[in-house]
């Protein structure tokens, strides 16, 4: 029984993780939006690296580069910086 409420519940929890990563990726491409949930799918990434749905977020991350938006790119330098820091000092 507490097995199937274990397993009802990380369901449950995935579920609402790809709704939310999937809302804040819409909102990554509405320019209104774009600076702020792009440091939010970097803070993310920085924070819970092991997060289920990282592929999705990188993905975004990556097709920011590009984008004409100083902020956003300093954004995703910062992000990228900060990962290459905490992985070398981690080896």
């Amino acid at each position: 029984m507490l097995c199937r409420v274990m397993l009802t519940t990380l369901r449950s929890l995935l579920m609402h993780q790809q709704a939310f990563v999937q809302k804040l990726i819409a909102l990554e491409e509405q320019a209104v939006y774009k600076r702020v949930a792009m440091r939010c799918i970097c803070t993310l990434l920085e924070a819970v690296p092991h997060f289920n749905f990282r592929d999705n977020l990188l993905v975004a991350v990556v097709k920011g580069i590009s984008t004409q938006d100083d902020v956003v790119r300093s954004v995703i330098f910062l992000f990228f910086k900060i990962l290459v820091y905490v992985n070398f000092h981690c080896i």
